[in-house]
């Protein structure tokens, strides 16, 4: 059974307040990102193409079957539709799907780095790892097939050079998602430019676990927690020393002089002198 009128006005307007919170975080610039919400019955609401975030009414969301056709609305939904629809077949759990641009986060994926390790215990919790999926071109089945590989055990994910993803029990959990990635992001950047972050240690993920389990969140942390010490190795030998030839000794100045015959002695006073005095002088 299909939810009823003032159910499906709720989402459409939690989905434009979330598209309009986006877009005064600066998380989804000009006409950027794409929102949607799971209406039931195969059926979802989703926010249509070329669309400023912050002038975004219910009245403009598109619903769609789980096919991608339209069934309400006139706009033309969101180029990403495929992303929202891969999303929602993987995962079962999710009932809102939000895809912004957050610039930090963006920066690490156009990087080539994802933001995987654990670093802050509420971030562990609420959201754990955002990986990073292979670049594809946006609104291609490649980028749909890029999330199939993720978003099966992430809550959150990065598209290389592109943007980020964030799924949800609800709205506002998948709009939380997104401004806690950039929030991280925002920390990891600071922690690597300090000199390297430091994850925390496995007891301690294991023990955010318990309290992540306790809130009604069944999944594993997924973040990466701090590796095991280095196990100390055999103290290192030090080469053994090259064999140098001495070199021949220097004679001193007195002794190289001392070996002069006198007349060779005479003569080297005597050019000194005429070049001291110059021509003429005695």
């Amino acid at each position: 059974m299909r939810p009823k009128g003032p159910d499906r006005e709720r989402l459409a307007r939690l989905l434009c307040e979330a598209a309009r919170r986006l877009d005064a975080l600066g998380l989804v610039p000009a006409r950027d990102g794409n929102l949607s919400a799971r209406l039931g019955n195969n059926r979802y609401l989703v926010t249509p193409t070329g669309v400023r975030k912050r002038e975004l009414q219910p009245g403009m969301l598109v619903e769609v079957d789980e096919e991608g056709a339209v069934r309400r609305g006139s706009g033309r939904p969101t180029s990403e539709l495929g992303l929202h629809r891969t999303v929602y077949a993987r995962r079962l759990d999710a009932a809102a799907v939000i895809h912004a641009h957050p610039p930090t986060a963006v920066g690490f994926a156009s990087a080539g780095l994802g933001l995987t390790d654990c670093l802050v215990p509420e971030v562990a919790v609420t959201l754990g790892a955002a990986p990073l999926t292979p670049y594809a071109t946006p609104g291609t089945p490649a980028l749909d097939a890029a999330v199939a590989e993720v978003v099966t055990d992430h809550d959150a994910f990065l598209l290389a050079n592109h943007g980020a993803v964030t799924l949800g029990a609800s709205v506002d959990e998948a709009l939380d998602r997104m401004e806690t990635l950039e929030h991280f992001a925002r920390i990891a950047l600071v922690a690597r430019l300090l000199g390297g972050a430091t994850p925390l240690a496995a007891e301690s993920v294991r023990e955010l676990e318990t309290i992540r389990r306790r809130l009604g969140n069944p999944r594993p942390v997924t973040c990466r927690p701090a590796g095991p010490p280095a196990v100390p190795g055999p103290p290192a030998v030090p080469p053994s020393p090259v064999p140098r030839t001495p070199a021949p000794p220097v004679p001193s100045a007195s002794e190289s002089v001392g070996k002069e015959t006198d007349t060779e002695l005479a003569a080297l006073v005597a050019r000194a002198v005429r070049e001291i005095l110059g021509p003429g002088r005695r």
